[in-house]
């Protein structure tokens, strides 16, 4: 494949060996059919021709401020037009430039490499075109990528195999500038320099008739030279977004991509397409350029265009259930989805859309419950288009447990053995309200001679099994019955119980023996007497209950309430009548004949009987305080002779006796004496006559014997009238 007009005048060493490949690889393109126009774009949307420069040939194309920039080889000028192709105009240099090829800005300036005819210079303008200098830098070598980044101006002198560099600032000169920042193998092509390295293409790779497969990196010191790439096909144009890396495939009319790194390489990301030679991207979009070289073409000649292609930047449609619960027919419960999950996208066909959940699958999920009601499940499912976009459905699965299987269970079943090995019983059917049920023995089972438990369960498949169980007793048909006298119940005779006489125990085949026998001492409590009869099929055996109860305990008598009268302040002796019990021996405290305090004195007598049972009863004994008062004898006042008047013969003194509670604080008694001739009182003074006396604060409880005393005359004060 030979383009008629590329970089021209490589070292003279090189200049026949160029010609030999480029001729090369036109011959094989041809021969592989590669020159079709139609194909299909998977990675984005429909690619569309937004500009059709007439004899343009344009090599590169470069977005700046919203606007398309491409050189026009055919009149040596450079193009603009909106992103949409709309606009297209001439920038208004003062003269035509020397062959511009690759194009690059540092947003206020346009830089351009003349590469065309063997060129050698490096131009720059502002954006609108004014203040042109085509000779900005000189010495290059056939000059075609240019990039700038961070200060530095970088281009690919494709005759050279090197890749220069200069430092621009402002509208002064170049400076640094060097032609050989980095010597390349080959014929190096496209150029971009980002934050992440300095990336070109080989345009051709090797001597020979191959076609170049390589895109390489450095380091932004020009160190680490790497192949980041080497599935390409003719490489040209190359530029790069904040993740991937974009390279032309003149050979094949594709386009490829990879991440800055070189890993997840797309080697057709767009195809279908003639000679791309120039590529730029912006978020939207990837921009190229076709430039069909009329030496590659026998019949009619492809157009040159500028096309552009949108990025597919429209995740897919997820579709499938909601949140959901259902309820559960088994543990695990496999749920199918209704509907399933599935995606659309219209912009990949269906085949191309990556669907997937984080548990389960498209179409359904099986879920193990666990202890609890219910058990829900959160599935998040994704579908991803080939260049990435990815849609998220979220939903829960709920499985619900059932109620629980309820048994109805048949009641216990008695029956007769019909042989020695029992007796077949068909019982009937177990039911449940949901589940399988099971029992065992099974009904129509021959049950032995005895009682047997036959457990049966409900089983769901969900809950935990519900069980229940009914007995099936067969007795022996020749066991004798036996008919046991009721329970009795009768009173100790003594510590060790009572002889309890009881009916016999009857059967109608045979006589019953018991134990304990009739007759026999029972202890005090519950004995059971068992009693059984045996033939030749076998014994029969009943039972009743000999309740011995302890007699009554006892009952004490004790004699009323005594009360006494005591002038001692130590109290009394008492002696008292008798307790008595109806059993056991009776012993009282205080005893009989103690000496009992003034006051009141609870005397608690108990009897205790054979059995360890007691009884208690009390009576008190009060002791009063006995205390005698007497009155005082009043004096004649007249000093007359004759007795006061009083009882008794003593015509001096008035015996007066009285008793005070034991509860009253003692009472002093003064006795005053008459002297054996009165007082004389003034005429003018009249003495009254007063007898004082203390009575007791309560009503005596007992008339103690008299007691006498001296009464003492009381002299009043003397009364003054006038």
């Amino acid at each position: 494949m030979t383009m008629t007009d590329k970089p021209s005048r490589p070292p003279a060493s090189r200049r026949n060996v160029g010609r030999r490949i480029v001729a090369a690889v036109a011959a094989t393109a041809l021969a592989a059919g590669v020159m079709t126009t139609a194909g299909a774009l998977a990675p984005t949307n429909a690619v569309t021709t937004i500009v059709n420069p007439t004899h343009s040939r344009p090599r590169d194309v470069m977005i700046q401020n919203g606007k398309l920039y491409w050189p026009n080889i055919s009149t040596n000028r450079i193009q603009t037009s909106n992103l949409d192709g709309t606009n297209v105009q001439l920038l208004p240099t003062d003269a035509p430039l020397s062959g511009p090829s690759g194009l690059a800005t540092d947003g206020t300036y346009l830089y351009w490499t003349n590469g065309q005819a063997g060129g050698t210079t490096i131009g720059r303008s502002l954006l609108d075109g004014s203040g042109v200098n085509d000779s900005f830098i000189t010495g290059a070598d056939v000059p075609i990528g240019i990039a700038y980044h961070a200060g530095n101006l970088y281009w690919t002198n494709f005759g050279g195999s090197t890749i220069g560099r200069a430092a621009v600032s402002g509208s002064g000169p170049a400076t640094g500038v060097s032609q050989s920042f980095m010597t390349v193998s080959n014929y190096p092509y496209g150029l971009e320099v980002n934050s992440s390295g300095i990336f070109w293409t080989d345009y051709l790779e090797g001597s020979g008739p191959s076609i170049g497969t390589v895109v390489k990196k450095a380091t932004l010191a020009g160190t680490g030279q790497t192949d980041l790439v080497t599935s390409a096909n003719g490489p040209t144009g190359v530029t790069a977004d904040a993740t991937y890396l974009y390279w032309a495939n003149y050979a094949n009319g594709t386009i490829g991509r990879s991440k800055l790194d070189g890993t997840s390489v797309t080697t057709a990301f767009v195809s279908g397409q003639v000679e791309v030679v120039g590529v730029a991207v912006d978020a939207t979009h990837l921009y190229f350029t076709s430039a069909p070289d009329p030496a590659n073409f026998p019949g009619p000649v492809p157009p040159n265009k500028i096309l552009r292609a949108e990025f597919d930047l429209t995740p897919p449609v997820l579709t499938g259930p909601a949140t959901f619960s259902v309820v559960a027919t088994s543990n695990p419960m496999t749920v199918v989805y209704s509907p399933p999950v599935s995606a659309t996208d219209p912009d990949d066909a269906d085949d191309k859309i990556v669907k997937s959940c984080d548990v389960g699958t498209l179409t359904g999920i099986t879920i193990t419950l666990g202890s609890g009601p219910s058990t829900s499940q959160l599935v998040t499912c994704t579908a991803s288009d080939e260049v990435g976009n990815t849609a998220t459905r979220s939903f829960t699965v709920t499985v619900t447990r059932p109620a629980a299987p309820v048994l109805t269970l048949p009641s216990n079943i008695l029956t007769v053995a019909t042989s020695l090995a029992g007796a077949t019983v068909d019982y009937p059917a177990v039911t449940a309200t949901s589940g399988t049920v099971a029992c065992s023995p099974a009904s129509g089972t021959v049950f032995v001679i005895g009682t047997t438990t036959v457990s049966c369960t409900a089983n769901d498949g969900v809950n935990p099994a519900t069980t229940g169980s009914f007995t099936i007793t067969v007795t022996n048909p020749g066991s004798p019955p036996i008919v046991v006298p009721a329970n009795i119940v009768a009173t100790a005779t003594s510590p060790a119980g009572a002889v309890v006489t009881y009916p016999p125990a009857t059967s109608t085949d045979g006589t019953p023996s018991c134990s304990p026998a009739s007759g026999s001492t029972f202890a005090i409590g519950v004995n059971t007497v068992t009693c059984s009869v045996t033939n030749t099929f076998g014994t029969a055996t009943g039972t009743f209950t000999v309740t011995v109860n302890r007699p009554a305990p006892p009952v004490v008598s004790v004699p009323a309430n005594i009360v006494e009268g005591s002038s001692l302040d130590a109290g009394k002796v008492v002696t008292y009548p008798a307790a008595s019990s109806s059993s056991g021996t009776v012993s009282c405290l205080p005893p009989s004949g103690s000496a009992f305090p003034i006051g009141v004195t609870t005397v608690t007598c108990t009897a205790t009987d054979a059995y360890g049972q007691t009884g208690s009863r009390t009576f008190t004994i009060t002791v009063n305080k006995e205390i005698p008062l007497v009155p005082v004898v009043p004096v004649n006042p007249t000093g007359a002779g004759g007795p006061i008047p009083g009882s008794g013969t003593n015509p001096g003194v008035v015996q007066v006796t009285t008793t005070a509670p034991a509860t009253t604080a003692p009472t002093t008694t003064v006795a005053a004496t008459a002297p054996a001739t009165a007082p004389t009182v003034p005429p003018t003074t009249v003495a009254p006559t007063t007898t004082t006396t203390k009575a007791p604060a309560a009503a005596p409880t007992a008339a103690p014997a008299d007691t006498a005393a001296v009464a003492t005359p009381v002299l009043g004060d003397p009364t003054f009238t006038g």
